[in-house]
């Protein structure tokens, strides 16, 4: 260190002279500055990295402020997990520049960032159903997408409703979901994104038939006729939208019964909901089929009066019986009667006890009998007399 316009001074300075005035020797130590830098945030990614974005310093004097940088340096955040304003702090950054060598870099301040929650798909599948008529639907697995290794097992999806898109049956309906939720002990470092829609089947719905069957008279065929229809199984709020058409109904005989089975075949549903349900069987009902009825008709013989009123049958036939029984159904049998004993032409005739035979005769029932008529005539008689004296 040298010197410059030193003099002497004091009462006695005049009695002496300076001749020179030697150097010396001091220090120069470096201004302390204080570093100051900012820090990128970020989504997470299981590590404390920071990423330094600006570097100042406080404290450079204003002619050295191009000649003296702070650089270099690693940043941290406090912890990995997510958060708003954490803390981050630097190590390892230096002072450079021209002027570097004349400061020292006393501290380096902290400075806030934040980590925000790693996005994450999730998916599910759902499980086929058979119609219900309702577009619910039942979640079988669930998986995330993005999920760090590290965390694995600490990051579930969970909770949640799934839908059909419609409540119609369809194979590879879409299915959405709402409500779903990550859980686990680092799932606040995550953030669900979406859930992806899935596919699954609705197929219809197995129902069954009924119907019923009129009685009949017999008529030579197995022919039946249907009066009602119903369905069971069919949903609620479908049973005005789903029906039982067509198809026609026979009787597993001709012949005359009581509680005859009933078939039916060619029926099918019918209704605006029909396409959700599948028709697996008609149950079989029962019905009677009762004689047809049948009159008896004869002719009777006319007659010498007797006295008494019984008649004698002279023909019988039937009127009624179907042309193919013709020749199976007869009758026999019975007694006639006049009206009364006495003589007279065209005379009502009636018989009881006529009954019907032949191969077919249970197919039917004697309803009535017709009446006729036949005369009785006169008696002839001869008198005789003894002529008197």
């Amino acid at each position: 260190v040298t010197s410059a316009g030193m003099a002497l001074g004091g009462t006695k300075a005049e009695n002496y002279n300076l001749t020179s005035v030697a150097t010396t020797t001091a220090n120069i130590t470096g201004l302390a500055l204080t570093g100051n830098f900012t820090a990128d945030n970020k989504v997470y990614d299981g590590n404390t990295t920071a990423t330094v974005l600006t570097r100042t310093l406080t404290g450079v004097l204003p002619a050295d402020v191009a000649d003296v940088t702070l650089n270099g340096g690693t940043a941290s955040f406090a912890t990995a997990d997510v958060a708003t304003g954490k803390t981050v702090t630097s190590t390892g950054m230096t002072l450079a520049g021209t002027k570097a060598g004349n400061y020292t870099l006393s501290s380096v301040a902290t400075t806030t960032a934040n980590i925000t929650g790693l996005p994450l798909t999730g998916s599910f599948t759902a499980a086929n159903k058979v119609y219900d008529g309702t577009n619910a639907a039942t979640i079988l697995t669930r998986t995330l997408t993005g999920v760090l290794p590290a965390d694995a097992a600490d990051v579930t999806l969970t909770a949640g409703t799934a839908i059909f898109g419609g409540i119609n049956t369809g194979n590879g309906k879409e299915v959405g979901s709402t409500g779903m939720v990550l859980t686990g002990a680092k799932s606040g470092n995550y953030t669900l994104f979406a859930v992806n829609t899935t596919t699954a089947n609705i197929t219809a719905k197995d129902i069954t038939g009924t119907f019923t069957a009129a009685n009949k008279a017999y008529d030579g065929n197995t022919t039946a006729s249907i009066l009602t229809r119903s369905l069971s199984g069919v949903v609620p709020a479908d049973v005005a939208d789903v029906t039982l058409t067509g198809g026609t109904a026979t009787f597993a005989t001709a012949t005359v019964g009581t509680g005859k089975t009933v078939t039916s075949t060619g029926m099918i549903l019918g209704g605006t909901k029909a396409e959700n349900y599948n028709l697996t069987s008609i149950a079989t009902t029962t019905a009677n089929i009762t004689g047809l009825a049948l009159t008896a008709n004869f002719t009777a013989d006319n007659k010498v009066y007797d006295g008494n009123n019984t008649a004698t049958i002279l023909t019988r036939t039937l009127t009624g019986v179907l042309p193919a029984d013709a020749a199976d159904v007869t009758i026999n049998g019975g007694t006639a009667t006049f009206a009364n004993a006495d003589k007279g032409t065209g005379k009502t005739v009636t018989a009881t006890g006529i009954t019907l035979t032949g191969t077919k005769a249970a197919n039917y029932k004697l309803a009535s009998i017709a009446s006729t008529t036949a005369d009785i005539t006169r008696k002839d008689i001869t008198r005789t007399f003894t002529p008197g004296n």
